[in-house]
């Protein structure tokens, strides 16, 4: 995937979390990309950034040299036999979405995957959030699990998706 000159990526430092904050607290607050009714606070929202295997990060994006957002490579489960695959999550500034940063960090996170030895990266996405499922769609991710009315916000019922795409990396030894 081509690299857009404008987009940076660096590893995620604690003077990004106020920014990293605001995007995820208006996702809360105004979509189902988030299955939570308030906005975290900076303590709320530190463990979902911060991962203590190394092999795990988050990382900031930057566009045009301004905070865009951030990307995650986070654990999947915390049982061993799955320490191959990791969940990614991409949470943009809104004023980005469809200007190809997302498709851009996709393409980053995906080879920090591979340098960190991860074979399968899997993305949870709310049923109702076409923009999200059409841009795992376009960077090779197939749907794999579709699981009805398991999340609830703004007073209805919502489906998540799981979408996966398989890196193959090859595993190495713990």
């Amino acid at each position: 995937m081509k690299q857009d000159p404008g987009v940076r990526f660096s590893e995620f430092e604690s003077r990004d979390l106020p920014a990293a904050l605001a995007v995820f607290n208006h996702y809360v607050r105004t979509s189902t990309a988030v299955y939570m009714d308030a906005p975290l606070s900076e303590e709320e929202f530190s463990p979902l950034v911060n991962f203590p295997d190394p092999r795990h990060g988050t990382f900031s994006i930057f566009r045009e040299g301004r905070f865009a957002g951030y990307v995650t490579l986070k654990p999947f489960s915390p049982r061993s036999g799955y320490s191959f695959t990791a969940e990614i999550s991409v949470f943009l500034d809104p004023a980005l979405v469809g200007k190809g940063t997302g498709s851009a960090a996709i393409g980053f996170i995906e080879q920090k995957a591979r340098e960190r030895g991860f074979h399968v990266l899997l993305a949870c996405v709310s049923g109702d959030n076409e923009a999200s499922l059409r841009l795992f769609e376009r960077t090779g991710y197939g749907k794999v699990g579709h699981f009805r009315d398991v999340g609830f916000k703004f007073g209805r019922r919502l489906d998540t998706i799981y979408c996966e795409k398989i890196l193959g990396a090859t595993p190495r030894e713990s």
